[in-house]
């Protein structure tokens, strides 16, 4: 069974700023990490480093999308 509350515009406010800080904070996970590989280059194995950084690049992105169909 669902019980579906109102939210007020407050809450409204709160929950799309940590979404957004959500989103942001990730993306810069994955710009220290793309910088990391550039400075010190790609760490062994490749593989598992690249499968940390383009979930941490493309994220953010699909997020932002998501946010803005969802408006």
């Amino acid at each position: 069974m669902s019980a579906e509350v109102a939210l007020t515009t407050s809450q409204v406010i709160v929950r799309v700023c940590l979404f957004l800080a959500g989103g942001i904070g990730i993306f810069g996970a994955g710009c220290g990490r793309l910088l990391s590989i550039r400075k010190v280059g790609l760490p062994e194995p490749r593989a598992v480093w690249l499968g940390y950084l383009v979930p941490e690049l493309v994220m953010p992105w699909v997020m932002a999308v998501a946010h803005h169909v969802g408006e």
